[in-house]
């Protein structure tokens, strides 16, 4: 079914065209990019680009009112550091291993925070948590000092940035994100997460 795409003219005795659903839907998504202008001839960036605009990530379905290609594009920052955009790509797409994550794969008996006895969603840990509260007043603090007043979290938290100067913008991406990726890695340690929000940015 991918001979098209490998140029592949021939088949060996011993092939079964019976595989599971997950197999089915990845080579369906892989037959598209043959119709892409220039294939075989085509960038990772163009590959991505037409996977986003077929399969839009769940969150993006989820939150249809937000300006998305500007979303991403931020996301692809090139100053964000590379475990920082790791943790961020993650987050964005819904699969970092948060407490709601782990009860959906049976990993975890409770998707509860242990801290506010609601659910641990990606929201939650970064914008509600009342163990988060200083780092992210902090934040807010340091948003304005960079030029950014009357921080709306829920855009800020999905890198959904309004129109502003050009290194206040880049600035509040970096912030940003290693505020996304602090609450991550320092989750599990007391006082750990303000340290190393402010580590990260000194860094």
């Amino acid at each position: 079914r991918l001979n098209p795409v490998f140029n592949i003219r021939s088949l060996p005795q011993n092939v079964c065209l019976v595989s599971n659903p997950y197999v089915n839907e990845g080579i369906e998504v892989i037959r598209t990019f043959l119709h892409l202008k220039g294939f075989p001839n085509i960038t990772s960036k163009m590959a991505y680009d037409h996977l986003l605009e077929k399969y839009p990530p769940r969150i993006q379905q989820k939150y249809q009112f937000n300006n998305w290609k500007h979303i991403w594009n931020n996301m692809s920052f090139k100053y964000i550091p590379i475990k920082t955009r790791d943790i961020l790509f993650k987050y964005m797409h819904g699969i970092l291993p948060n407490k709601v994550r782990l009860k959906q794969i049976r990993i975890a008996n409770s998707e509860m925070c242990e801290h506010c006895n609601v659910p641990e969603t990606n929201k939650h840990m970064v914008y509600q948590c009342i163990e988060i509260i200083e780092v992210k007043n902090f934040l807010i603090r340091l948003l304005a000092y960079c030029g950014y007043s009357n921080v709306n979290m829920t855009q800020l938290i999905i890198l959904d940035i309004p129109k502003m100067a050009k290194n206040c913008k880049n600035t509040t991406i970096l912030l940003t994100s290693i505020y996304i990726s602090a609450i991550w890695y320092g989750r599990s340690k007391k006082d750990g997460i303000l340290r190393l929000l402010k580590f990260s940015i000194l860094r």
